[in-house]
């Protein structure tokens, strides 16, 4: 594995600021509103990172996976669901290559993933797959 573009305690420490807990919140509530009503609905999180968008759609009622492809990401992301008592199915993967069947999701995230993914139309192509 290679190293991670942006390390979970990046994440956490941009959280902790002021600016940081602000822009989370409003970006995370324009793009779950965006979704629609996600209670029942299978959400598909690529790219999860520290699992904020997992979460947020976790506590909205969703079934959530979330993908990433580094481990660290993941156990972020199990950390922080777990504090918040939210239940998130944890996934390590590509999104170039999802490891799901056709059409087993309902909705599927991907903020700020793309710039990240060196093939980032066959991500595209596998999202649309999977839903």
């Amino acid at each position: 594995m290679t190293e991670p573009v942006v390390a979970a305690q990046t994440y956490a420490r941009w959280r902790a600021t002021t600016l940081g807990k602000i822009t989370e919140r409003v970006e995370t509530s324009v793009v779950l509103d965006l979704a629609g009503p996600l209670r029942g609905k299978r959400v598909l999180d690529v790219g999860t990172g520290d699992g904020t968008y997992a979460i947020e759609a976790a506590e909205r009622g969703a079934i959530v996976t979330a993908l990433d492809l580094e481990q660290e990401m993941l156990d972020a992301a199990h950390a922080r669901a777990v504090s918040r008592g939210v239940e998130v199915t944890l996934q390590q993967g590509r999104a170039e290559q999802l490891p799901f069947e056709d059409a087993s999701f309902d909705v599927v995230i991907a903020v700020t993933v793309l710039c990240f993914v060196p093939d980032a139309q066959r991500a595209v192509r596998e999202m649309a797959r999977i839903l």
